[in-house]
């Protein structure tokens, strides 16, 4: 919950979100972010009217909770 309000706070301060993205950008590079942080986002970046941007961020929280399964290994593994 509180990092959902500093990130809704830094949206508003930053006036739009791709520097507020930018400015994150060290945190999301850290190895092992979990899932809930870029839900936060996505949740900071809707409220700020970037939804797409919040689609973004959605979608690598569930590629975080489900990673997608490489074809190959499965043949491979047959």
């Amino acid at each position: 919950m509180a990092l959902r309000r500093a990130l809704s706070g830094l949206l508003r301060r930053a006036g739009e979100t791709t520097g507020a993205v930018n400015a994150l950008a060290p945190l999301l590079d850290l190895a092992d972010v979990p899932p809930e942080v870029y839900d936060d986002l996505a949740d900071a970046l809707e409220a700020a009217g970037s939804a797409e941007d919040g689609a973004n961020a959605r979608s690598i929280a569930r590629l975080l909770r489900e990673p997608p399964t490489d074809p190959v290994d499965e043949v491979s593994h047959a």
